[in-house]
């Protein structure tokens, strides 16, 4: 359980954030917190390039942010439009290779073999679960069947997974990736060493109910200001809830 000072340290630490926001003009990761929804949506669309997700914006928001996990979003948004002027649509990119996938991203973009390997492994399982790509009816769901469909996409790490929910489901929590972790960390607000997906339990608990999407946004917008290197990268794709659930072999590649 997060510490009381921990928490009031997370909030001061936020409206500082919040303060800075004012004094400089909006940037897409500061319009990142309300993605898929209003004119932040229809902002970042005209951005990316082609529609290759058929009008899905919960699917395309996946794919996002899988491209934002470990890295920036400006940088995210330059590779989702590399991506939708190479492919006809979401599907042919998700037969391509992995090699094929990671040329079209950019062999300098980070952590690039892991990304496309992980992203190519949860398309296909969506692709299976709806024998198409589809996430659209997704926010028709309940919250906790939301929920469940998502976590059920183990391939993809608890980032991606934990921003599609709440940007797209309003479902509560904040999403936290190394560089989201190692920002907490140097402001004291969470404890030396802890993984991500530590990190974004204890913020669950300190984040009041309807404040984690912008407090999600600022912690997007300080990151990015960050260059992309961190030292708390984990060395591979982060296994969700792996405490709660047995060990799974290898999913297989499949096209």
């Amino acid at each position: 359980m997060p510490s009381p000072d921990k928490a009031k340290l997370l909030q001061q630490f936020l409206e500082r954030l919040r303060a800075r926001s004012k004094r400089t003009a909006p940037s897409a990761a500061q319009a990142d917190g309300g993605a898929a929804h209003g004119a932040a949506a229809e902002q970042a669309e005209s951005t990316a390039g082609p529609d290759i997700f058929h009008a899905d914006a919960v699917l395309r928001e996946f794919v996002r942010s899988f491209l934002i996990w470990e890295c920036t979003t400006p940088r995210a948004d330059a590779a989702l439009k590399r991506i939708a002027s190479a492919v006809v649509d979401v599907n042919e990119f998700r037969v391509c290779l992995p090699g094929e996938m990671a040329a079209i991203i950019g062999p300098g973009y980070p952590r690039v073999e892991v990304r496309v390997v992980a992203l190519r492994g949860a398309l296909n399982h969506i692709f299976r679960s709806e024998h198409r790509l589809r996430l659209a009816h997704l926010p028709g769901l309940s919250k906790k069947a939301a929920a469940a469909y998502l976590a059920g996409i183990t391939q993809a790490p608890l980032f991606v997974t934990d921003r599609v929910a709440l940007l797209c489901c309003g479902i509560h929590g904040v999403p936290v990736d190394g560089r989201i972790a190692a920002v907490l960390e140097k402001a004291r607000i969470v404890e030396p060493g802890l993984k991500p997906e530590e990190v974004a339990s204890a913020l669950g608990r300190m984040v009041k109910a309807g404040e984690a999407r912008e407090a999600y946004g600022l912690l997007q917008t300080v990151a990015d200001q960050t260059p992309v290197t961190p030292t708390r990268v984990p060395k591979s794709a982060p296994a969700k809830a792996a405490a709660k659930r047995p060990a799974r072999p290898p999913s297989r590649k499949s096209k």
